[in-house]
């Protein structure tokens, strides 16, 4: 049977545009081929993600700031998982789950590509960094 393409995000998240942090699942616990796509804003005085403000100013800002904004797509040829593939890099999930393995496999080859760092860090620190940076906790814990 086919299925029409779904566009996914991987991270759930948003980054300041150099690192990929883990990915979740959901784009890989099905072990179907994948195409890659890389996103990327050039750089300028406000950046469309709201790591460290909230929503509304931020879109305020956004919206005020007189410039162009480009964005630059990069399609990825598809990537399936193999056989081969699962049992080569089989050390890149502890619990030995394929969905992680493809999904690294996928991270890596992203990275590569468009030469980003590859964050180990977990999603709970960042959005624990975003709730201390937008005044709503008065102290933060990263890695314990």
């Amino acid at each position: 049977m086919d299925y029409n393409p779904i566009c996914l995000f991987p991270e759930t998240t948003t980054s300041n545009g150099s690192a990929l942090l883990k990915f979740k699942r959901g784009a890989f616990i099905g072990m179907r081929t994948v195409r890659p796509v890389i996103a990327r804003i050039n750089k300028r005085m406000i950046m469309p993600a709201y790591d460290a403000i909230e929503f509304f100013p931020l879109l305020i800002m956004y919206y005020s700031s007189l410039c162009v904004y480009n964005l630059k797509l990069t399609i990825m040829p598809e990537f399936t998982p193999t056989e081969w593939m699962l049992r080569t890099h089989k050390d890149k999930s502890p619990e030995g789950n394929d969905w992680e393995i493809f999904g690294e496999c996928v991270r890596e080859a992203m990275g590569r590509h468009g030469n980003f760092i590859l964050d180990t860090r977990l999603i709970r620190d960042k959005l624990a960094y975003e709730a201390f940076m937008c005044g709503h906790v008065d102290e933060l814990t990263i890695d314990g």
